[in-house]
């Protein structure tokens, strides 16, 4: 198989990929808004590549499409609810509400995504109400950043990643996430060193098809936040 070839499928893999990224599980989203998504993110493709990428989600991954009209809507399989006791779903409403708080308000759909399986009609109540000082709030970011880092975290995937006052893009290995004092930060290798960057330093995050070992005898533990400028 020539060069040229094995690029374009790597190209084709990673819109397929990207286009996973941007499909809801609390909603339906339609190919023409999938494309749109596409073209904000600067991803020139016709709709019908669209269309074939979805054809492949719907055969390959956990991707369902409602065909009872048109235009069709796409989403990710939703699980199944779980028979869970009070105890235990006092305890993912209080991981629930704990995240809300850390997170920006447009993460919040996919917090209530996460939890649907744990959710009850009771559960419509506040139960947990947890407060934190105004200096540890997060600043409004990008949802589709935000999962975008969480897949490629998941699967250990490469990602481009454009950063505040870093002037070329990187592409780095994310590692995880790391909580201090109410702020997310992303955990990365690039090259043969650790950094850490505040989630709302990151731009922009493009998942690419590369796969990346993740490191022996490393452990998120190990990386200070005074690391977190590139160096």
């Amino acid at each position: 198989m020539s060069t040229s070839t094995n690029r374009q499928s790597a190209e084709h893999l990673e819109l397929i990929f990207e286009i996973y990224s941007l499909i809801p599980t609390t909603r339906k989203i339609t190919a023409r808004e999938l494309h749109l998504a596409l073209n904000d993110k600067g991803i020139a493709r016709s709709k019908r590549t669209v269309q074939r990428c979805l054809d492949c989600l719907l055969t390959y991954f956990d991707v369902e499409q409602d065909a009872t009209s048109k235009p069709y809507g796409y989403r990710r399989t939703a699980n199944s609810k779980l028979a869970l006791g009070p105890r235990e779903h006092m305890v993912f409403l209080w991981a629930e509400a704990y995240l809300k708080t850390l997170l920006p308000p447009s993460y919040h759909l996919m917090v209530d995504s996460a939890f649907t399986p744990f959710s009850t009609p009771s559960t419509k109540r506040k139960l947990i109400d947890i407060r934190q000082s105004e200096s540890s709030r997060t600043k409004e970011t990008s949802s589709t950043v935000f999962e975008t880092l969480c897949t490629a975290v998941f699967y250990q995937r490469e990602v481009r990643l454009s950063l505040i006052n870093v002037p070329q893009s990187l592409y780095v290995n994310p590692l995880g996430f790391i909580v201090e004092q109410g702020h997310l930060y992303l955990a990365y290798q690039y090259q043969d060193t650790f950094h850490v960057a505040l989630i709302d330093d990151v731009l922009s995050a493009y998942l690419t098809t590369f796969a990346y070992h993740y490191p022996n005898n490393f452990s998120l533990n190990n990386i200070p936040l005074s690391k977190k400028e590139l160096t």
